[in-house]
């Protein structure tokens, strides 16, 4: 599902991706639906968020191993989490840096139930969004 936000200024779409990756099967849908975007962008970044700084790397690495097999060619841009900020600002943070003009993620990750509870950051992302969002699920 593409999200585009209801203020976005005119003009094209997809020229610098964001990927939103922490490697579940919901990220990996997402790349693979995105890839026809991916292939014809002028800048593609892999952002990653997590605690586990070695693992990131090594995930990250393979996919960028992975979009390269299909002709992307993707920068990292990684931050480690340690509790000072949530996953949605660091990935804002992002796409401010990167200027990007489109995010691709993996969505709803989590049971319904537990979103509904506890919020996700899905959800947090469609209600503060900037630039339009491939979602898949």
């Amino acid at each position: 599902m593409l999200v585009i936000p209801e203020l976005r200024p005119a003009g094209p779409l997809g020229r610098n991706i964001v990927v939103a990756w922490n490697a579940t099967r919901e990220a990996t849908r997402a790349v693979h639906d995105a890839l026809p975007l991916l292939t014809r962008a002028a800048a593609v970044t892999v952002f990653a968020f997590d605690r586990r700084a070695q693992m990131m790397a090594e995930e990250v690495g393979r996919l960028l191993d992975h979009l390269g097999v299909h002709g992307v060619t993707a920068d990292k841009f990684t931050w480690p989490d340690t509790g000072e900020i949530d996953a949605v600002d660091a990935l804002f943070s992002c796409l401010s840096e990167q200027g990007a003009d489109m995010i691709v993620a993996g969505g709803y990750g989590h049971a319904r139930m537990l979103e509904h509870m506890f919020g996700g950051v899905t959800a947090t992302l469609i209600d503060n969004l900037t630039v339009p969002v491939l979602l898949s699920h």
